[in-house]
């Protein structure tokens, strides 16, 4: 026993003078100081912190850069002043496009005539060149009910093209035919209307009607026929007459510009009369051409 505590002992005193001599070596710098768990704490954690900052480093780098600029606010008088401003200023603007020639009628054409003409259709629709396009467009109706007050016209149609041509094409409400009486003249529509005293149309190609005094009904139904033919064959009747017989009280005698007759039935016109050219391509002579039962020619003078 006594001689392991001697040995513990000198032990002791080995390492009391082994650190003695560490001492002064690392004294006089010949040795480096052994690190301690605190040194190393410290050296961890100064670590981190550079890896800390190098990571920030980068995240600074990589981040955008923004400039910075001026904001502006408009005080809510200064806001509204600059509203009311920008609608004035369009308002102007739109003004001075409608009212510039840009948007103005720049030429009228007039279809679909056959006794009317062209003056007298866009004087009735009050149509001329240099209205406003835009107005012709929204108000397409105003022109048309101005012309059906033209009892010569039953209907237009008005288009505009890119050009600011206006187009216009008339359906006629046509003269058939005309009466006279107590040195008036009277001039009967295709619809059944009748215009009275109206002496500033011409009569040309133009049947005169006879005799109809109180057959109101058989000359509307007269007149309503003749506007569905043709224009050539509906021109070529010179005169219509009424003159019923106890055989048939709805005859009509129509005198021809050609000089033929032919005899119809007043409910039988529109129908039978469409055949009359055929007819006279056959006839030598001039004569009779009776419509009312079947369809034959007698020559005059047999």
């Amino acid at each position: 026993m006594d001689e392991e505590k001697q040995l513990n002992h000198s032990d002791k005193k080995m390492s009391n003078r082994e650190r003695l001599d560490h001492l002064d070596k690392l004294l006089a710098g010949e040795v480096e100081p052994t690190p301690t768990v605190a040194d190393d704490v410290a050296s961890g954690s100064t670590a981190e912190s550079e890896q800390v900052d190098r990571e920030a480093n980068q995240k600074t780098t990589d981040a955008p850069s923004y400039r910075w600029r001026p904001t502006f606010h408009l005080m809510p008088y200064e806001s509204t002043a600059l509203k009311v401003l920008s609608s004035l200023v369009a308002i102007v603007v739109v003004l001075l496009v409608l009212n510039s020639n840009l948007m103005r009628v720049q030429k009228i054409t007039v279809t679909g005539l056959e006794q009317m003409t062209k003056t007298e259709v866009l004087k009735s629709a009050r149509l001329t060149k240099g209205q406003s396009i835009f107005f012709l467009q929204t108000e397409r109706n105003y022109y048309r009910q101005n012309a059906q007050k033209n009892a010569l016209i039953k209907d237009i149609s008005v288009s505009v093209d890119s050009t600011n041509t206006v187009h216009v094409l008339v359906k006629e409400n046509l003269k058939v035919g005309y009466f006279e009486r107590h040195n008036k003249r009277y001039f009967l529509l295709a619809d059944g209307q009748v215009i009275v005293d109206a002496k500033n149309y011409s009569v040309l190609d133009l049947p005169e009607f006879n005799d109809f005094n109180g057959h109101v009904p058989t000359l509307k139904s007269v007149v309503k026929q003749l506007g569905q033919l043709d224009r050539p064959i509906r021109t070529s009747v010179s005169e219509i007459t009424y003159s019923p017989t106890k055989e048939n009280p709805k005859r009509l005698i129509l005198f021809m510009d050609d000089g033929n007759e032919v005899l119809v039935s007043s409910n039988q016109l529109a129908r039978k009369l469409k055949y009359y050219p055929a007819m006279i391509a056959q006839m030598s002579e001039n004569g009779v051409i009776d419509l009312q039962v079947g369809a034959f020619a007698t020559p005059y003078g047999q």
